[in-house]
Parts: C-alpha cells; sequence; structure tokens
C-alpha cells in the first residue's frame, strides 16, 4: 500500500463542491467575533498588550490577529509603543457599540 499524495486523500470526509467556499465563510465569521471580542475587551481594559491578546481572549494567535487587522483597517483602535512591548487602544473618540461586521473595506 503506498502513501497518499495529498493532504486531502488523508481525510475521511467527502469534500463536495462550495466546502471550500464554507470554510472561508467561518474563518471569516470567527475573526469578525473575534474583533468584536477585543473591542468588548478594550472596554473593559483601555490598554492591552498585544502579546497578550490571544491569552485574554481564549483565542489562536493568528485568529486575534486577523482580527486586530479588521480593527485597524476601520481605524476603530490605535497601537502605541512603549519601550520593546506594542499595545492596542480604542482609536481616539471611538466609544458604544462594536464595529459593524458589514464595515471593513474589500478591496481586490
Amino acid at each position: 500500500m503506498s502513501a497518499p499524495r495529498t493532504l486531502a486523500a488523508l481525510d475521511h470526509t467527502a469534500r463536495r463542491p462550495g466546502d471550500q467556499q464554507r470554510g472561508e465563510q467561518d474563518v471569516e465569521e470567527k475573526i469578525a467575533e473575534c474583533a468584536e471580542r477585543i473591542w468588548v475587551l478594550l472596554e473593559k481594559t483601555p490598554e492591552v498588550n498585544i502579546l497578550r491578546l490571544s491569552e485574554l481572549l481564549g483565542e489562536r494567535n493568528v485568529i486575534a490577529y486577523q482580527a486586530l487587522g479588521w480593527l485597524a483597517r476601520d481605524r476603530k483602535i490605535q497601537y502605541t509603543q512603549k519601550g520593546t512591548q506594542v499595545f492596542i487602544s480604542r482609536h481616539n473618540g471611538e466609544a458604544g457599540a462594536p464595529p459593524d461586521r458589514r464595515s471593513t473595506r474589500r478591496d481586490p
């Protein structure tokens, strides 16, 4: 018996057309939810070290950092460097409701 040539061959679940798109939507939804949780965290704790962000949220680094990018692109947060550490906080004047999930600009 020879080894599978691709990772897909190792997957015991059948993949159908559209599965990748559903997966991408699930990841985008997870990032949006994480962005909302960051927003709420910054309401309670006005300044957070980005190295502790994943730990505070109980989220994987990759998702937390993508959520930060989402918020930064929408100009909802600001970064401040103190020595060798980087902190995030809500952008000046930003308060209230979490960012709208549809607000992120989508450039080609």
